[in-house]
């Protein structure tokens, strides 16, 4: 009796971690969020350098909104400001809370917060990136601190001091700075309510289930200090932090660019040649609803499916685009119109066929020579629309009577 009650609790033990491990996963099913919050804003400035005119909430601003830029160019990938800099959630730029829920709300996969140090010891200078104290689950502190170092890292390549991954702690000992098992909170809003939620007079959200949000707290820099303030005080000094921050979430979350590629085009097609293109993609939900277009019709029409057709004599481009329009692919299609008899295999249209035609191909191939119309049409031997070294190949079995007819 005692080893059927065992298998009784090992079996609901079980089923709860796998209940767990759904929950935690079913955020990221539709794709990747990263929410970000460009700290300060409104009336509420931050930090300033009067003498070189910076404000903190606009930096950070700026910063937010070019890694918004550079994140949303990866597949699968949506980034969502907490604020523009005039509308706020609640139209409030002090409730860190409501910001933070943001992130909760949008079941986010990280949530980053920008900031700009100051203190009044002008000879501070440096990064930090502040990360959650808790342990709960591997994508908490062990991960944020990944997150963090790597951030840092990059930032230390652009020449900024590394100050390193911290946590702080609330020291009020009541609820609203507390989490559910009664411990202290962390220090830092953005924080502590993407850990716990907007609650108020109490411990809040158990995240113990995975919903907390794990989030960084950066402060790229020290914004009075005379060597840090080199990397605030331009919009291309900015996009480099941006760049920063970027490269390292990019390499944390394994984000991925969706790439996608025409399958099947010729070079070359004559007048009235129709040919069927496809497509290939990774990851391959990214070609599941594409669109075709030609650069110009009147030369080469392409269909719905991708099927092209060759109208007029000319070069034109062929695209692809996937429902991102950041993803696509074009190739180029010369339509020939000769009017010149030729003989395949014959590319130096001299009566024969023989080892000066595949010496000919090859020198195309490696692009020593340019072919006519006529010559190209001739050494296509196997008729796909390309010139390359199976034609010349070809034209060497024709020679020593290995093929008959091309």
């Amino acid at each position: 009796m005692e080893r059927v009650r065992k298998m009784v609790v090992a079996i609901v033990l079980f089923v709860i971690i796998i209940c767990l491990f759904s929950r935690v996963k079913a955020a990221g099913t539709s794709g990747t969020v990263i929410v970000i919050n460009p700290g300060h804003g409104g009336s509420w400035t931050g930090c300033a350098n009067n003498e070189y005119g910076l404000v903190e909430k606009n930096l950070t601003l700026k910063i937010g909104k070019y890694l918004k830029e550079i994140l949303e160019d990866y597949y699968n990938v949506k980034v969502i400001l907490t604020h523009d800099g005039v509308t706020f959630p609640k139209n409030d730029a002090g409730d860190l809370a409501a910001r933070a829920m943001v992130a909760r709300n949008n079941k986010a996969d990280l949530y980053v917060s920008l900031h700009i140090n100051d203190t009044t010891d002008k000879s501070v200078n440096g990064a930090n990136v502040f990360v959650t104290s808790r342990t709960e689950l591997p994508k908490y502190k062990q991960g944020m601190t990944t997150l963090g170092n790597k951030i840092l890292k990059k930032l230390n390549e652009l020449g900024i001091k590394n100050n390193g991954v911290v946590y702080k702690l609330c020291q009020d000992h009541e609820p609203t700075y507390q989490y559910y098992d009664g411990s202290q909170a962390d220090y830092y809003a953005d924080i502590r309510h993407a850990m716990r939620g907007d609650t108020r007079g109490d411990y809040g959200a158990d995240f113990r289930d995975g919903s907390g949000i794990p989030t960084v707290l950066i402060e790229h820099c020290y914004m009075n200090n005379s060597h840090d303030v080199q990397f605030l005080d331009s919009d291309a000094d900015l996009k480099r932090l941006a760049q920063a921050d970027a490269t390292a979430i990019i390499d944390y979350l394994q984000l991925k660019k969706g790439v996608i590629s025409i399958q099947g085009n010729p070079d070359f097609m004559k007048i009235g040649d129709t040919k069927q293109l496809s497509t290939k993609a990774d990851p391959t939900g990214i070609a599941t609803n594409v669109k075709w277009e030609s650069s110009n019709s009147n030369i080469i029409e392409v269909s719905s499916n991708g099927k092209i057709t060759a109208k007029a004599a000319g070069t034109a481009k062929i695209k692809v685009l996937c429902q991102d329009k950041s993803v696509f692919s074009e190739v180029q299609i010369k339509v020939i119109n000769s009017q010149e008899k030729y003989t395949i295999g014959d590319v130096n249209n001299d009566g024969k066929v023989n080892t000066l035609d595949a010496v000919k191909v090859l020198q195309y191939v490696s692009k020593k020579i340019s072919l006519t119309d006529t010559q190209i049409l001739a050494a296509d031997t196997n008729k796909d629309g390309k010139i390359n070294t199976l034609d010349a190949v070809r034209i060497l079995q024709f020679v020593a009577k290995k093929i008959t007819a091309f």
